[in-house]
């Protein structure tokens, strides 16, 4: 009642975190008007004025950010630089790689992951539905990878494959991070001048014009299509980082829930 009551000082507070991150600020007036608006049909004696009715929100614009094909050295150095998170590594790598988004890519679990059909699936995709593609070896380097490193101690759910990572995006020092490392996937796919259709499906798009009953049959349709542009398109950003693939490729990813005795397997590496 009494922040109802005050617009003012929700307002001063908004702008107030404005100054650190305009985006920032407007999820917490939004959080606080959801909340309140929650409250409001539990409790009839507040008053229907919402606190957040004198917030000026910010403009938000969608990042843009990708690596340039001559920004990749830099990229490989920072990321080189993470030599204490071996897991922080994996997950970048793997988001470049694949082209998830960076929320997806910090839900992974191990039983998403299917060896026998060398795919992965996102459940619960942002588009509504659940997602499966392929994993090349490249990728299939960065799984291992993660597999291989030692999750935190405070990390309950064990079969997160890269666990600890879910706000890692955000707060990492390398030049191009968490959705740009989506919008670089892209780039690089254009580049390669791969069919727009298959870039829509191997990012998780429902493209423009097609039901979504139908998404599912074209991309089983699409399946040896997509395989071979992941295939490119990871080669080509490995080339690009200046990574080579060395190891084991026959090792399994993932059989179980990962153990001690699991990451003792010889893994695929990237060097």
């Amino acid at each position: 009642m009494e922040m109802s009551r005050s617009p003012a000082a929700i307002a001063d507070f908004h702008a107030t975190v404005s100054k650190k991150g305009k985006i920032s600020a407007n999820h917490c007036a939004r959080l606080i008007r959801a909340c309140y608006k929650r409250e409001t049909r539990l409790d009839r004696n507040l008053p229907p004025e919402l606190p957040t009715s004198a917030v000026d929100f910010n403009r938000e614009e969608p990042s843009q950010d990708a690596l340039d094909c001559k920004d990749f050295p830099k990229w490989r150095k920072a990321w080189d630089k993470i030599e204490d998170a071996p897991i922080r590594k994996a997950y970048h790598l793997f988001c470049l790689l694949s082209g998830v988004r960076p929320g997806e890519g910090a839900r992974l679990c191990w039983s998403d992951v299917r060896d026998n059909e060398r795919t992965f699936a996102i459940p619960n995709a942002k588009a509504g539905r659940d997602i499966v593609l392929p994993y090349t070896e490249e990728i299939a380097a960065a799984l291992r990878m993660a597999r291989e490193a030692v999750a935190h101690h405070e990390v309950k759910i064990a079969d997160l494959v890269f666990p600890g990572c879910a706000q890692i995006s955000a707060r990492e020092g390398l030049p191009v991070r968490g959705q740009g490392l989506r919008h670089t996937y892209s780039t690089v796919a254009v580049d390669l001048e791969v069919d727009d259709l298959i870039r829509h499906f191997l990012m998780g798009h429902a493209p423009q014009g097609i039901s979504q009953r139908y998404v599912a049959t074209l991309i089983v349709q699409n399946g040896p299509a997509m395989r071979a542009a992941q295939e490119r398109i990871s080669k080509r950003i490995v080339s690009l980082l200046g990574l080579t693939l060395s190891g084991h490729h026959d090792a399994p990813l993932a059989p179980d829930v990962p153990t001690e005795k699991s990451k003792a397997a010889a893994p695929a590496r990237l060097a």
